[in-house]
């Protein structure tokens, strides 16, 4: 395998990564209760506050607002660039 070979697996292994990671952003902001629940809730006597979930909230936008930008920005710079 050359080098070209294991570059192009690794950008298809990190193209599915943030797919992934896309859809775990989306759900998180949508039911964000959910994921604390899973992750976080059998550690708690008792359910967070609206804050804590509209917090979970804006990070995960943020987040994927981020993700989108990794995603696209290589793919813009070429386009602009070449």
């Amino acid at each position: 395998m050359d080098f070209f070979t294991g570059l192009t697996i690794f950008s298809g292994f990190l193209m599915i990564m943030a797919v992934i990671l896309s859809v775990l952003f989306i759900i998180n902001i949508i039911n964000p209760r959910l994921f604390w629940e899973k992750f976080e809730g059998w550690k708690a006597k008792e359910e967070p506050s609206k804050a804590y979930f509209r917090a979970r909230r804006i990070q995960s936008v943020i987040a994927l607002i981020i993700l989108i930008f990794i995603i696209i920005f290589p793919s813009l710079m070429a386009y602009i660039g070449g």
